[in-house]
Order: C-alpha cells, then structure tokens, then sequence
C-alpha cells in the first residue's frame, strides 16, 4: 500500500483533498453517508488546538494569569490561593512545586502595587527623623518587635505603658512618652479573656463592670481570636483607616499565624507580617509585636 502526503493550507482542506484523491484513485476513501466528515474534523481542529496551547511555555503563562487572578481576591488567604493554583495548573496537565507557585503568587502580589518612585539625583532627601511612641524602645508609625521568652511579663509591661499613657504620665519605667496616647487595639489572640481582664483591670483600663474603657478600642482573645489571614489582615486595615495613628498590639505572633500552616523555620515566615505592615502603612499606625523566643532558651533578655 503506498501514501500520498497532503500539504494542508486550512484543517478543513482535508475533505477536499480526500475527494481529489478519491477520483483519481477511483474509488472512495470513505463512506460520506457514514461517516460525518464536518463534525470530525471540528473536534480533531479544537483539540489540536487544546494540545497547541499546551506547550509548557503557554501552560506556565496560563498559571501566572491565574495567580493575577487569586492575588486580586484580597479576602482570599495565601494557603487558599496556593491550592486553587496547584489544582488550576494539574488541570493543565502541568506539575508546579508550591515554592515556584508561592514565588508567582508574590510576584502577582506585587505586581499589584505600583512601584515606588526613588529618590534621585538632585532630590534632597528627607532627614526627618523617626519619632518615638515610648522613647527607646516603641517608635511611632512603624514596626516594633518585642521577643522574649515565654511568660517573663511581655503583655504586662505593654499594658502598664497604655495604662500609663493614657493617664497623661510623662513616661513609664523612666522612658519618656511621646504626643498623646493613641487609640489602642489589642490582638490578644494568645491569651483568654479572662487574662487580659486581669491585667486591663490593674492598669483601670476598664470600668467598674469591667467593660472596656478608652483608649481601648478592640480586644480579640482567645475565645474570638483574630488571625493575620487576608480577612484578618483587612479588618485590622479598616480599623487603622478609622483610627490614623492607632497603636495595634499583636500577642502573639506564633498564635496569629498558627492556622496558617506555615512553618517557624521556613522562609515565608515574615510575610503575614509584612502584609500587615502594608496594610497598616497608609494610617501611620504604630504596630508592637509580641514575639516568643524558643522555649529552650532561658535567661535572656527581651529585646
């Protein structure tokens, strides 16, 4: 049996060459009234289509744009939308490791945001510098963190400064305070209600029915724990816009972002931090977090 071999200009040139070579073969290649030639040239068109697109280029560009996608959803969590990436791309027949996936949906994350403009040549550079909340130790409109090990008073001492703050005391354990006391929101996540009662009630940071009193404005617990997910992360944002300034204490670290799965000792440790520092940026709100060292650690200082 020999072959002929057709140079196709269009999919749908195949029919033609099919009859040409039918007459001169005299006989058919095939049965028309059998065999629906329209149709199955359709389906094999679409999916040597699907298969052209499928090259791993064009698949990991399909991925990329799917990363957009989820990083636009800002309620969305970071874990959420690492398995919708990993399922979109098995479904592209495309096997992508969660490090290269996490590194797209960043690099989507940031695409985001417009970039900031840099200070040039000829500029002068602003040499204000940054104020301090508590001097030495709490600096206004930033990031502080305060690490030490477990149960050596962290929350008691912050708590003392607010109390004291807010009384109009000119500072606390001889460390001057700054402006006036700020509207204050604990993420006290680590600790039961009734804990923060008692140290609340020490500093007279409630009233004689131990409701909450000024400048406390928010306290999450325990028992209605805040956690630094997209929904979290927002909620404290919408406070900050409400409250320019505010003072934002998250205790602790470790109970804030424990149903996140990720792990101490990898890299991506930081970034529900530093998407909260984002978000909270904009309001020149002042952040202190609460940061227990390794239990195995004893006899240092909190720093």
């Amino acid at each position: 049996m020999s072959f002929k071999r057709f140079e196709l200009d269009d999919e749908f040139d195949l029919a033609a060459k099919f009859k040409q070579a039918s007459a001169a073969a005299k006989r058919p290649f095939f049965d028309e009234d059998e065999f629906d030639l329209t149709a199955e040239l359709a389906k094999a068109a679409a999916e040597a289509q699907l298969a052209a697109a499928r090259t791993t280029a064009d698949q990991l560009r399909l991925v990329k744009e799917k990363c957009l996608e989820l990083s636009n959803d800002e309620l969305m969590g970071n874990d959420d939308r690492l398995i919708i990436a990993r399922h979109y791309g098995h479904g592209l027949g495309i096997a992508i490791r969660d490090a290269e996936l996490s590194r797209y949906l960043a690099e989507a994350e940031l695409s985001l945001h417009p970039l900031p403009s840099p200070r040039i040549k000829g500029e002068r550079m602003d040499a204000t510098p940054t104020p301090w909340a508590w001097e030495g130790l709490v600096m206004a409109g930033t990031s502080n963190l305060l690490v030490a090990p477990p149960k050596v008073g962290k929350s008691a001492l912050m708590i003392g400064m607010i109390g004291a703050w807010w009384k109009g005391e000119s500072s606390y354990l001889g460390h001057s305070f700054h402006g006036a006391c700020p509207a204050v929101f604990i993420v006290g996540t680590d600790q039961p209600e009734s804990d923060w009662l008692t140290l609340l009630r020490r500093e007279c940071l409630v009233d004689a029915q131990d409701t909450l009193r000024e400048p406390i404005e928010a306290l999450w617990h325990t028992g209605a724990p805040l956690f630094l997910n997209a929904k979290g992360i927002a909620l404290l944002a919408a406070h900050a816009a409400n409250y320019p300034g505010a003072l934002f204490l998250l205790d602790s670290y470790h109970a804030c972002i424990s149903p996140l799965g990720i792990d101490e000792a990898a890299s991506d440790l930081d970034g529900p931090i530093r998407a909260l520092n984002t978000a909270l940026a904009p309001h020149k709100a002042t952040l202190v977090v609460i940061h227990h060292t390794n239990k195995g650690v004893t006899g240092g200082n909190a720093t």
